[in-house]
């Protein structure tokens, strides 16, 4: 069988990544690394030994298959492209930065028959899979991530930059959709929002709190989930996982409760973690979770199959991190506090470099 041949249309941080995963896989030949910077090109040519380009338009009659690790605003664009001629896509999150756009590839893709993974890599954490089937269907999440100010991604704010993966992990849980969404944002540095909170209210009853900052000085991308079978703690980033479980010793202290002796109480107090509410950490087996979704990806295009994160789940959490954008942005405008300038910002961050 001849290998699939697959090219990466953007040199940076996660172009780079990508095509240094997309070289150990065997049954791909890298027909090449696209960028419209010569530097980026140069790089490229230089760490991978692969051909390069400064327009991905030159080579698409000879591809089967592209990464998309461009910047955001030119997803929707490149992808087009890609998609009438058939072109299998792995396109980094998000899928577009508006929901016609993404509802325009959708149907391009379903035209055209081709695979579309995007790179919602979260999907593929070790420690988020090994959760999230435990604790039932969550009636309460909360979800942290925060990091300091990087300078990639800046031409979307941070609902479209950070919280999106999250909002992906939550849809992918839901089985209802989202009847309610309220939103606050602040501008730091950037021109749109670099923090931004969202509560989300499910038509089910199930809530979700949202936190995401790209300004803080520790970085944190923790999950919190409760559900009737448990409360679970995912910590994304150090790949860790922890559950407490309910027991039948737990519905019986809670009918109870008030009738217990003070030595009986004392008792549970003791065993609250080990009988009552068993908490255990969870064994997480460590992957590389881009190299993982990049080999679902391989594997649906191989079989025809739908990959992890399709398109359609893709073009819901756009549809959902739109939503949360445009109820930052109908805020009373003294609420979207400037909290820095980005000229005073910039200045203050040169001094103090």
């Amino acid at each position: 069988m001849s290998r699939l041949r697959v090219g990466v249309i953007g040199a940076g941080h996660l172009g780079t990544i990508h095509t240094r995963l997309l070289l150990q896989h065997p049954e791909v030949e890298c027909v090449g690394v696209s960028d419209p910077s010569p530097l980026a090109c140069h790089r490229a040519a230089e760490s991978f030994r692969v051909a390069t380009s400064l327009d991905y338009r030159g080579w698409m009659g000879e591809l089967d298959a592209a990464i998309i690790a461009a910047p955001s605003q030119n997803h929707y664009e490149i992808s087009s492209e890609l998609l009438r001629r058939g072109i299998h896509l792995l396109i980094e999150k998000p899928l577009t930065t508006a929901t016609w756009q993404a509802d325009q590839l959708v149907d391009l893709a379903q035209q055209n028959n081709a695979i579309v993974q995007v790179g919602h890599v979260e999907r593929f954490n070790p420690a988020w899979n090994a959760v999230c089937n435990r604790i039932g269907r969550p009636t309460y999440i909360e979800a942290v991530r925060h990091s300091g100010y990087t300078f990639r991604s800046t031409d979307v704010g941070v609902v479209f930059d950070l919280m999106i993966h999250d909002l992906d992990l939550v849809l992918s849980l839901m089985e209802t959709p989202v009847a309610d969404v309220q939103a606050f944002g602040a501008t730091i540095l950037s021109r749109d929002e670099d923090f931004a909170q969202a509560r989300l209210q499910f038509s089910c009853g199930a809530v979700a709190n949202f936190s995401a900052s790209r300004c803080s000085p520790t970085a944190t991308r923790v999950i919190r989930m409760l559900g009737p079978q448990g409360f679970a703690t995912i910590d994304l980033a150090n790949h860790s996982a922890e559950i407490v479980e309910t027991s039948p010793t737990a519905t019986g202290v809670r009918h109870m409760a008030d009738e217990l002796s003070a030595e009986q109480r004392q008792k549970y107090r003791d065993e609250m973690f080990t009988t009552v509410l068993p908490r255990s950490t969870l064994t997480v087996e460590p992957c590389n979770a881009i190299f993982e979704e990049q080999k679902d990806w391989l594997e649906a295009i191989r079989t025809g199959q739908s990959p992890r994160v399709d398109i359609s789940a893709g073009r819901r959490a756009v549809a959902l991190a739109e939503w949360i954008t445009q109820s930052i942005n109908r805020a009373p405008r003294q609420e979207q506090t400037q909290l820095l300038p980005l000229s005073s910002g910039l200045n203050q961050l040169r001094r103090a470099a």
